[in-house]
Parts: structure tokens; sequence; C-alpha cells
């Protein structure tokens, strides 16, 4: 219940579009990080991180406890709707300099893709059998979402029954000049 009810405030949050923090973000560390942390949670899981056609770290402006929730989030779902065995795959890539493209792959059973298109759908589940304690609450995709929609990019979901599910998160990468966006300028 309590997870419901920080679910629930999350999103309040994000509703009321109260300011995140905005400082320079290094999603190739992030997804290092979360990479590993997941690994040591599922070791017997294949899970494996790529940064296609990246030769430096990606940075984005943004909030990072935010974009950290929202990459882990998907991570944890692709990792428990994949069976044992069955590879979870991270990767960063860059469209033209100006979008970073986070993107998790699952091979588990995967939905029809009309449920897909309703993943982020608050208190929507696929299988609607499920209980709050095999299946969540239907909010995690939603603050996912929203956390990316905050941040002025798109989350998009596509799945294949018995073949898997891609989540797809495009942040735009935006002015990652100064290491805290709030900061005043400085004139010399």
């Amino acid at each position: 219940m309590g997870r419901l009810v920080d679910d629930m405030l999350t999103l309040a949050k994000f509703d009321q579009r109260r300011p995140m923090s905005q400082e320079a973000v290094n999603l190739s560390q992030m997804l290092r990080d979360i990479h590993l942390d997941a690994s040591a949670t599922a070791p017997e899981r294949v899970l494996t991180v790529s940064f296609d056609g990246l030769d430096h770290d990606l940075i984005v402006t943004g909030d990072d406890d935010r974009l950290r929730q929202a990459i882990s989030n998907v991570v944890a779902n692709a990792l428990l709707h994949t069976p044992a065995g069955g590879p979870v795959e991270l990767s960063l890539t860059s469209s033209e300099g100006d979008l970073a493209i986070v993107t998790i792959t699952d091979h588990g059973l995967g939905m029809s893709q009309e449920d897909a298109d309703r993943a982020t759908e608050r208190f929507w589940r696929a299988d609607t059998s499920r209980s709050r304690a095999a299946g969540g609450s239907g909010l995690g995709l939603s603050i996912v979402d929203s956390v990316i929609s905050a941040h002025g990019g798109t989350t998009t979901v596509t799945s294949q029954e018995g073949i898997g599910t891609t989540v797809r998160l495009v942040i735009p990468i935006g002015d990652t000049t100064s290491q805290d966006a709030n900061a005043p300028a400085t004139t010399g």
C-alpha cells in the first residue's frame, strides 16, 4: 500500500508540473550503474548494455534521480517479465547529436501491440487477473512516461506475443554546457 501511495504522489507531482532539477546527467554512466545493480540483484539473468555508435559518454540536461527512476523501472519490468535465462538488453544511442535514445528489450512473453499501446496509461495492466502482489499497480510505465515527457521526450512500447517487449525512451539532449542548468549565467 505504501508503494502505491508513493507512486500516486509521484504522478501528482508531475500533474502539478513541479520543476525538476536541471543538471548535466551522464546517461552512459547511469546505464552502466543500472546494469551493474540489476546484474547484482538478478545474477541468474543475462543482462547486456551497449553504446551503439557512441565514442564518448552521452550527457543530457535533466533530473538525475527521476531519469534513474524511470530507466530502472523499465529494467525491473523487463527482468520481471522475462523467464530465467532470457536476455534483457539495454542500449544507448544518439540521433544526430540532439536526442538520446535509451532502449530496453526483453525476450519474455510479450503482449499484443494493442496492449503495448496502452501500457503507459495509469492503472492499466495487460493481464487484469494479476494482483498487486504479482503484477504491480499499473503505474510503473505511467511514471516512466511522465518522467520522460517532463524532460521533453517520448516513451514508446512495442511488443509481440511470445517474442518480447521493447521500451524506447527518447530524451532531448538539451544544453549541457553548465553542470547546473538552474545556475545563474556568469559573464566575464
